[in-house]
């Protein structure tokens, strides 16, 4: 691995987290297995490249768009899928906090992953039950929600998932009115 930024860091003690407990749990037990098999991943998890290390780099950044207009992203160049990443007010664990009870209050949304400062939900659509998914990766450093929506199936959204980040975007801005 190379730099990792901030929020980087920060997904990744999420995750070494996650180990902790395993290791406070194999001592426990007093297993010997299970104390080595923690400190072999948590090497693999730190020192790479191996599948921990790709699990890193994962929660440092948003799955790409694919080459079809039913996606957005605010970590692509690509003009047709890029989105402005979302600014968020006060601290990043009350942002990450309200982000996640305003996802679960949208109909037929529910969060299906959360590791550290990643979350990624699925939105399911209302008639057809098209699910989309729609991921977040909190960048502590700059104060910003990078955000990705994406359709799973078809070729166009009608704009669906830029307007669901949009939503998002100013379910924040009215925390905080300027």
């Amino acid at each position: 691995m190379e730099k990792l930024t901030l929020s980087c860091a920060e997904r990744v003690d999420g995750v070494i987290g996650v180990y902790q407990h395993h290791e406070t749990r194999c001592a426990k037990s007093k297993s010997f297995n299970c104390y080595i098999q923690y400190h072999v991943n948590v090497v693999f998890l730190i020192r790479g490249p191996t599948k921990w290390s790709r699990t890193v780099e994962t929660l440092c950044s948003l799955s790409p768009c694919p080459n079809r207009p039913n996606c957005v992203s605010s970590e692509t160049t690509d003009p047709v899928h890029f989105i402005e990443p979302i600014k968020f007010p006060g601290s990043p664990a009350d942002a990450w906090a309200v982000l996640k009870f305003f996802l679960q209050s949208l109909p037929r949304t529910h969060v299906v992953e959360e590791v550290g400062w990643y979350l990624r939900a699925e939105a399911k659509s209302r008639i057809f039950g098209f699910v989309d998914d729609v991921e977040f990766v909190m960048d502590v450093r700059n104060g910003v929600l990078h955000v990705r929506s994406a359709s799973r199936i078809g070729y166009s959204d009608l704009g669906v998932n830029r307007n669901r980040i949009e939503r998002v975007r100013k379910m924040f801005g009215g925390l905080h009115p300027t």
